[in-house]
């Protein structure tokens, strides 16, 4: 039977075939044994899928449910456990706080008191409290406060316990001028014990300077012209009802002055005055002198400090004073110059040429002008003084140009000037009696003045004037020598020096030091090739060091003071060289020594200063035992 009849045949309704029975065998499940059946419907792909979990898969998911619920629970219970820990301190619980007087008088004790607090239910480790102040507070030494620096110090606490308080006392003097705030700053540093990090409590105190012991004034003129002399007059007084040990008085001044005086004599600087003990009552006074210079209606400040240096070498101030000076300028103006130079430094034996400006910078002609300098220094030679025009006035120290000298002073118009030039030499020779007698300067003083020029009521008449000074460099002066018979350093071999033989000489170098101190002196020089260091110095204490591969010689001999050579011996080193002369040197010199150079830089002028000798040979004229006898000889024992 085909597919398409049997087709027919099932959907057929008339059809028996629903009716038919098939041909038992043993593949019957009612025909096979229990075993095969049961065998047979273990093989899965016979089994129906079932629905829902297998023991199994129950089984896996009660154990992740389980573990994620572990999880969970544990999670709760750390969070519990931080929040417990978390309450247990509050950063806002643990204070710091400075107890005391906010108003005080400059140099009187002061009692403070600092409290701290841990209002926490745990103890704060490691805490420390470090202290900050301005330098105008000092506070007195204790057993638990150790010092840091000028402005910082420390207190050690350690463990403060849970819900403790605690307070430390703190003793100091205040050292400020009226009116002055000091502030105190103290900070805990600590370590919860139930944290690792470090927190901090701050608090701070600012402390008013009322009065202060001391008084202290400054005299000074209200106005000035540019360049003018001016004179500040310092008062102080110790007030009080004790005593003070150790007081200095301290000038800070203007722009443009340039100091020239001061009575008392200064302690340091031009500006420093060590008064020492002031009594109760008991005070005193400074006289400062110098010149002042700046713009038309330029304000010029001086402020003076009184006080006394700390443990730390800080100047601590008691009370301070200022004063204010106004530039007037007046319609005449004048400026000088010295070798093209404002502030020059110069050197003994050198000729300054002055240049002077003058002009007239207001609106109307000025007659009859006239003008002066006063020049005063021991260290010019005004014997040799190029005037040209002009009259100088020896006993006044003095030069002065009027219309004779230049007709355009008759009248000078407005923006009208000119030149005047003049030259004087310094001298060659320095007067150094004592060893008071350095550090010189040369001070000029440039004037002009007209009749037209008016003076206001009250006041001194406004001339301008330009003051110049400069220093003068320290005189030094090296010297080489050398000997054959030499007292400290015996001498041998052939004299004069012969061809193939050793003969020794002694070297000298000798330091004149004139009219300043000097320090970093050296002096250098190299022995020529051929020549040996015998390595005998004399004295031997002094500092001089040879260079074997490039017979460098070095002398260090630091500072000199002034007058050395002079009020004093000179500075003295001797060394021995020894030469073997060659053949090609026969019947000439032998060089033994190349230019030796000296340099050192003045302690009062800062510049650096040099001197030089030329090289040295078996020439020896300061040694008079060997008469001609320098030139190398050749017996003829070596061939020519």
């Amino acid at each position: 039977m085909s597919l398409g009849d049997l087709n027919k045949e099932l959907y057929n309704p008339n059809s028996d075939a629903g009716e038919k029975t098939h041909k038992k065998s043993r593949f019957d499940p009612e025909l096979s044994p229990q075993n095969d059946s049961q065998e047979f419907q273990k093989k899965e792909m016979w089994i129906k899928g079932k629905k829902g979990l297998t023991p199994d898969q129950k089984k896996i998911i009660k154990r992740g449910l389980w573990a994620v619920g572990s999880i969970v629970l544990l999670g709760l219970l750390t969070l519990a456990v931080y929040e417990i820990r978390r309450s247990a301190f509050n950063e806002e619980k643990t204070t710091i706080g400075l107890e005391g007087p906010t108003v005080i008088d400059s140099t009187q004790p002061a009692q403070y008191i600092i409290r701290y607090k841990n209002g926490n239910r745990v103890d704060l480790k490691d805490a420390v409290i470090r202290l900050n102040y301005q330098e105008n507070f000092q506070p007195e030494e204790a057993a638990n406060l150790k010092t840091i620096n000028a402005s910082n110090s420390q207190i050690y606490i350690g463990t403060i316990k849970a819900h403790f308080e605690g307070t430390i006392e703190l003793k100091g003097k205040f050292y400020a001028p009226q009116d002055y705030i000091v502030y105190l700053r103290a900070t805990l540093s600590y370590t919860p014990s139930n944290f690792n990090s470090t927190f901090e409590a701050q608090n701070q105190l600012g402390v008013s300077v009322q009065t202060s012991p001391i008084f202290l004034e400054i005299a000074a003129p209200l106005e000035a012209a540019s360049g003018n002399r001016v004179e500040y007059v310092i008062d102080y007084k110790n007030l009080g009802t004790r005593n003070f040990s150790d007081v200095r008085i301290k000038a800070e001044y203007p722009e443009g002055f340039l100091f020239s005086s001061a009575e008392p004599q200064l302690s340091e600087g031009n500006n420093f005055w060590y008064i020492g003990k002031l009594d109760p009552q008991q005070g005193g006074k400074i006289k400062i002198q110098g010149t002042l210079q700046g713009a038309r209606s330029e304000e010029k400040k001086i402020n003076v400090f009184a006080g006394s240096l700390s443990s730390s070498g800080q100047f601590l101030i008691y009370t301070q004073s200022d004063k204010t000076t106004k530039i007037i300028v007046s319609p005449l103006s004048i400026t000088q110059s010295v070798n093209n130079q404002r502030s020059p430094s110069v050197n003994v034996g050198e000729e300054l040429y002055y240049v002077l400006k003058y002009q007239n910078e207001g609106e109307i002609g000025l007659r009859d002008v006239i003008i002066t300098l006063e020049i005063k220094s021991l260290a010019l030679n005004f014997s040799k003084l190029k005037l040209g025009n002009g009259f100088y006035d020896r006993t006044h120290q003095t030069i002065t140009w009027k219309a004779p000298d230049f007709p355009q002073l008759t009248n000078l118009g407005p923006g009208e000037g000119g030149e005047i030039r003049f030259s004087v030499p310094v001298t060659s020779q320095i007067p150094v009696d004592n060893e008071n007698d350095k550090n010189f300067t040369v001070t000029s003083t440039a004037k002009i003045d007209s009749p037209d020029i008016p003076t206001p009521l009250g006041s001194n008449k406004i001339i301008d004037s330009d003051t110049l000074e400069f220093k003068l460099n320290s005189k030094v002066i090296l010297e080489t020598l050398g000997y054959y018979a030499d007292p400290n350093i015996p001498n041998s071999g052939p004299v004069p020096p012969q061809v193939g033989k050793e003969t020794t000489y002694t070297i000298h170098w000798k330091i004149t030091n004139v009219n300043n101190d000097i320090a970093d002196t050296r002096v250098v020089s190299s022995l020529s090739t051929g020549v040996k260091w015998t390595g005998k110095i004399y004295p031997e204490s002094e500092n001089i060091a040879f260079n074997e591969r490039t017979n460098q010689i070095i002398w260090e001999v630091g500072k000199l003071k002034n007058g050395i050579g002079i009020l004093n011996p000179k500075r003295e080193i001797s060394f021995q060289v020894s030469i073997i002369p060659q053949i090609n040197q026969a019947g000439q010199e032998a060089l033994l020594l190349t230019p030796s150079i000296l340099t050192a830089k003045d302690l009062f002028t800062g510049e650096e200063l040099r001197a030089e000798t030329p090289k040295k040979n078996t020439l020896l004229p300061e040694d008079v035992s060997i008469g001609g006898n320098y030139k190398v000889e050749n017996p003829g024992n070596e061939p020519g």
